[in-house]
């Protein structure tokens, strides 16, 4: 996997299996795959959902 550039305050927690948006004062993990494919289907799913339910 090559590292990449996340737009905004966008992290990816390499080893982790977590990839972490930080939105405002709330912080949302996704647990994921580490590959692209799969952190594009999240971004993809992020820009189409008004909220996603926070852990």
């Amino acid at each position: 996997m090559k590292s990449q550039p996340f737009l905004g305050k966008q992290a990816l927690i390499k080893g982790k299996g977590h990839f972490i948006h930080f939105v405002g004062k709330h912080t949302i993990f996704y647990d994921v795959n580490l590959d692209e494919s799969s952190i594009t289907i999240i971004r993809i799913l992020h820009q189409k959902m008004n909220f996603i339910k926070h852990l």
